[in-house]
């Protein structure tokens, strides 16, 4: 008798005797390979069910953008929000007239930023406060710095869609 090459199932000759032990032990074979193949199969499904659900949520994003006119104050009692419909995660603010032109970029997570005019000597730090779906800052240092002069500004947002 011979053995097949992967298994090592017997493969019998007419010569041969067969035996009960021999077709016992090819069932036990036979039935931990494929248990063994359902197991990974079934693990397999998992994963990918789980990758599945981390790939729909990577396209759940949003973009937002607008403007709002500042009113020429700053300060911790004066400060700037922004409502969104999600949660935001990046924030971009510039002015949109005047010299110097103001402009800060604010991350979820940091509790300071800088406003900085075109003139990087003249920065303004920032403190930075985050809700789920808001933005809110001030500056200490004058209205321009807090991005909230008496003139327009613009916004874009990239937000979470969870």
């Amino acid at each position: 008798m011979t053995k097949t090459t992967n298994y090592q199932l017997p493969k019998w000759e007419k010569t041969d005797r067969i035996q009960m032990k021999d077709f016992n032990d090819m069932t036990a074979t036979l039935d931990a390979a494929l248990k063994a193949n359902a197991d990974t199969a079934a693990a397999n499904t998992q994963t990918l069910a789980a990758q599945a659900q981390a790939i729909a949520k990577l396209g759940n994003g949003a973009v937002a953008f607008g403007t709002y006119t500042g009113n020429g104050k700053s300060g911790s009692s004066y400060p700037n929000t922004l409502n969104f419909p999600h949660k935001p995660v990046l924030v971009f603010v510039q002015a949109t007239e005047r010299d110097p032109i103001f402009r800060m970029m604010l991350v979820r997570g940091s509790k300071w930023a800088s406003a900085s005019p075109t003139d990087p000597s003249n920065y303004s730090k920032i403190v930075v406060n985050w809700t789920e779906t808001s933005v809110t800052w001030y500056s200490e240092a004058n209205d321009s710095g807090q991005l909230n002069r008496n003139i327009p500004y613009n916004y874009a947002a990239l937000l979470s869609v969870e």
